[in-house]
């Protein structure tokens, strides 16, 4: 049984006159009831209410989060939180609530009548398209495309976009907007990762808040690299990945998240930031996080660039322990390893080696020591020489670990740096 807490903080309404006799040890159905009424009269009070309340999962993460046993974890939460038997998403993440011939005021966030809702929403919107700042003709793929608002801006625009969509309301809804308009929108049903007919490659990919509904998300993120061109991205907008978020990957335990998995049954997860980057380094990608807070979760992306070559190390996000495993930025093309090093790679099936492309900027030589899974390759890199190691890739590695000899450059009257500096990665190439 999932337990409510409603001590953290109350809504800013009378609680008593709304939530009556409701006790802090109020169950899941109550809660919902009460949502329910209140997402029918005043959607302002309905997020207030959710937002006061939180849940506990009834069984606890731990473990490897890329692992089989981690999101059969995850699966059984979501079915004591959802009271079904199985996840199905063909069944689960419809919407079942929208007729295709109804108007735009009851298409959300237009719906809820909230004007700030609205605001944010449309600005979130807006706030992507200045990011994905492609030329007129570009091929773009919405993955959870929804009600369409994105694909038929972007549309409008002249880009040509191809959605996919679980919902067939939703496929029929943006296809029958697209034909009024004589727009190149074009809706798919198909499954987040589905390769969407008539596209040869992608020059961006998007996921506008749809990526937490999707439970084989390594999967889908591999497909993505796939599909797009070298040099494209992939833009993950408005999607719950937080500094903040207690377990790697997993559902999301607030009141408007249990809300939405117990009445529709949809996969409501959320990420850590670290869990995240470290899932788009390992599918190839270069990371990017952009954020404008005045719009609030709408005005965080992250972006991940599918490199055309070599990969600068200075250029991508790192997990927050592996990034504290290098020594601070000083300098903008490359990264100083420290003593203990960890670094996640790109692990997919056609690689086979990474390049590694070392400078020692110090005028005495340094002994390193590189691991990769069972690999280990020992190499002495002269003082003030390049050096490229190459070393076999090892499926599901996950990291490489560099030891590295330190020398402080004002010990060697090389400048007043104090810094213990170990050799230098200036590229990374996977081959």
């Amino acid at each position: 049984m999932l337990w409510l807490d409603i001590r953290q903080h109350w809504p800013r309404y009378d609680v008593n006159q709304v939530l009556e006799n409701i006790d802090m040890n109020q169950d899941i159905e109550k809660f919902v009831s009460v949502a329910n009424g209140l997402a029918q009269s005043d959607y302002r009070k309905f997020i207030d209410y959710c937002n006061g309340t939180k849940f506990e999962p009834p069984l606890l993460l731990t473990g490897d989060p890329f692992s089989v046993e981690y999101r059969s974890s995850v699966l059984a939460n979501y079915r004591e939180c959802a009271g079904v038997d199985e996840y199905q998403p063909q069944a689960h993440e419809l919407s079942r609530f929208y007729d295709v011939a109804a108007p735009l005021t009851r298409q959300f966030p237009f719906s809820t009548g909230d004007l700030v809702t609205i605001g944010r929403y449309l600005a979130g919107l807006g706030y992507l398209m200045s990011h994905i700042a492609l030329p007129r003709g570009a091929t773009i793929v919405e993955f959870g495309a929804g009600w369409g608002h994105l694909a038929l801006m972007l549309g409008r625009a002249g880009m040509r976009v191809a959605c996919v969509d679980i919902d067939p309301t939703f496929v029929e809804l943006i296809n029958r907007a697209a034909m009024l308009e004589s727009l190149e929108v074009t809706a798919f049903l198909g499954e987040f990762g589905d390769w969407p007919p008539e596209i040869a490659a992608a020059d961006a990919v998007v996921f506008f808040e749809a990526f937490h509904h999707s439970l084989n998300h390594v999967a889908v993120v591999q497909r993505v690299f796939e599909m797009l061109k070298p040099g494209c991205h992939l833009f993950l907008c408005g999607e719950p990945i937080y500094p903040w978020f207690e377990v790697p990957w997993g559902l999301r335990m607030d009141g408007h998240s249990v809300w939405a998995v117990r009445n529709f049954k949809w996969m409501e997860l959320g990420f850590s930031d670290d869990y995240a980057i470290c899932l788009l380094i390992r599918c190839g990608f270069v990371v990017q996080k952009i954020v404008n807070e005045g719009i609030g979760p709408l005005g965080v992306i992250f972006r991940a660039l599918k490199p055309a070559g070599v990969v600068c190390l200075a250029d991508t996000l790192l997990p927050a322990s592996e990034d504290a495993s290098l020594l601070p930025r000083a300098e903008e093309t490359y990264r100083y390893c420290g003593r203990d090093t960890v670094i996640s790679i790109a692990d997919l099936a056609n690689w086979r080696t990474i390049q590694i492309a070392l400078h020692n900027y110090l005028p005495r030589q340094l002994k390193i020591v590189f691991s990769l899974g069972a690999v280990t390759r020992d190499i002495i890199v002269p003082g003030n020489s390049d050096h490229m190691v190459e070393l076999p890739i090892v499926r599901a590695a996950g990291q490489l670990r560099i030891q590295s000899e330190t020398s402080c450059p004002a010990d060697l009257n090389v400048n007043d740096d104090r810094r213990q500096l170990g050799i230098a990665i200036e590229s990374l190439q996977y081959c």
